[in-house]
């Protein structure tokens, strides 16, 4: 019979074994969470706690893994067991689902009964980014539109469009050529030439200009008259 019978733990993410105290995240072993979108890119990983002593190993945390920060990670499932016999494993996944833009990173933390290793503590990180919409700009007529902030344009003269991050406040201007004026907007736009254009999704514009006092004539036919 063994006194004292040692307990042993050690930490896995995919097949590889992160240091107790492990402070630079690495993609090798999963504690890298990579980059995601803003709501909506859950990254859910998943990582081994194993028993390696000769003693049962013991989770001695109430719930067993617990983050310091927890704002955009979080422990979706814990552990199956709480007492892992020595030569076996149990699971927990973590989930980083960042609810704004750059780069977060956490500490996870095992309470457990190796007297070398307790508490088991290892960093993690990931990054998130805004998504982008499309502000499509058609120009009927003769005349420019432009945008404040620019954007990144990537089309056209008379049809172009520009990318900007969600969120973004874009001021568009029309201006006329000369014997042209301008008539007004269409589609997602209200009808002024200067305003504030929220990009909270993909839009598209139309720029209309007509020539200064043009006028549209319509035949009149009046009843019971007749025209020479």
């Amino acid at each position: 019979v063994w006194l004292n019978q040692p307990s042993e733990i050690d930490v896995q993410g995919n097949g590889q074994s992160i240091p107790n105290g492990a402070a630079i995240p690495t993609a090798a072993n999963r504690t890298d969470f990579g980059n995601t979108a803003v709501s909506g890119g859950a990254l859910v990983h998943t990582f081994s706690i194993s028993s390696s002593g000769a003693a049962d190993l013991v989770l001695t945390g109430s719930p067993a893994v617990t983050l310091t920060n927890s704002s955009h990670f979080s422990v979706t499932a814990q552990p199956g067991s709480s007492a892992i016999a020595s030569g076996g494993a149990t699971a927990f996944q973590i989930t980083f689902a960042p609810s704004a833009a750059g780069s977060f990173t956490d500490t996870v933390h095992i309470a457990n009964n190796d007297a070398d290793e307790d508490p088991y503590t290892f960093v993690i990180s990931g990054a998130a980014t805004a998504p982008t919409y499309t502000l499509m700009v058609n120009i009927s007529g003769k005349g420019r539109v432009d945008l404040d902030p620019p954007g990144t344009q990537i089309s056209g003269t008379l049809s172009f469009s520009s990318v900007y991050t969600a969120g973004s406040a874009v001021t568009m201007t029309a201006t006329a050529d000369t014997g042209w004026q301008f008539g007004g907007w269409s589609g997602n736009a209200s009808d002024t030439a200067v305003f504030p254009l929220l990009m909270d999704s993909s839009k598209a514009v139309t720029a209309t200009f007509s020539q200064a006092g043009s006028k549209i004539y319509l035949p009149i036919v009046l009843k019971g008259t007749s025209l020479p």
